[in-house]
């Protein structure tokens, strides 16, 4: 369930990675424009009858079986599209809709279970000011999804973080398809130091339209961390889809 702790640890990480200025922006939607994007058996789940998809961008490492660091940059920015689902085991998790990251072994090996795409990102912080922009690359030049935000966040920590601010961030299950297997992967940090955040400008263009979500109204719920250290394990297998 989604908790401020941790649900259990990760004792043999296929990946360590160490997430850094992490920002989430979540937006609202009736659940009917974000559910036709979930596969079964999972299960969309809502907070105040609605659905919630995050933009979260951050810059983060990558060391294969803990030690093992992939080639490329050894930090680099990344940017997830998500939502929250409960899965067939009755765990609850995150769905990425798309992840964008900078370094293209981390693209080539996490699109094997995952919808990653290579992209250019920044990731920038002023004070309490934060700057996050990025485009997808293409090979054939045409205009890809990207977005460019700033944020400013309140300095004090979130002394005890809401069931709303939970339900946002204190995920520790990940859930993938390929083809018909499903599969989780478990993930092990410390608890988020979360700031209250706003958004102060910038464009969206269609990250989260490329990702099949409408473009948002309104502001987002926002929050940023300074960064965790993530223990992330190998994949759980979960069995099938079921046949139509």
């Amino acid at each position: 369930m989604a908790s401020v702790e941790p649900e259990g640890r990760v004792r043999l990480p296929l990946m360590r990675q160490a997430w850094r200025c992490a920002s989430f922006l979540h937006w609202a939607y009736p659940p009917h424009q974000v559910s036709r994007l979930i596969p079964e058996p999972f299960e969309l789940q809502t907070y105040d009858e609605r659905a919630w998809v995050g933009l979260t961008p951050f810059t983060t490492t990558l060391d294969v079986f803990g030690v093992l660091p992939v080639p490329g940059p050894r930090r680099f920015g990344e940017t997830n599209v998500r939502t929250y689902v409960r899965g067939p085991d009755d765990s609850d998790g995150v769905w990425f809709l798309s992840l964008d990251v900078e370094n293209a072994v981390n693209a080539a090996i996490g699109r094997l279970m995952v919808p990653y795409f290579l992209a250019d990102l920044t990731a920038e912080r002023d004070g309490t000011t934060l700057h996050y922009g990025g485009r997808r690359r293409t090979r054939d030049g045409a205009r890809a999804p990207g977005y460019d935000v700033r944020l400013r966040y309140e300095p004090n920590l979130i002394e005890r973080q809401s069931e709303f601010d939970v339900f946002l961030t204190g995920r520790w299950h990940a859930y993938v398809q390929r083809g018909p297997l499903l599969g989780r992967f478990d993930v092990e940090h410390e608890p988020w130091p979360l700031h209250r955040a706003e958004l102060m400008g910038g464009h969206r263009e269609d990250m989260l339209e490329a990702a099949g979500i409408p473009s948002p109204a309104g502001a987002p719920v926002a929050h940023y961390a300074s960064g965790v250290n993530a223990s992330i394990s190998s994949p759980r297998f979960l069995g099938a889809r079921p046949r139509r």
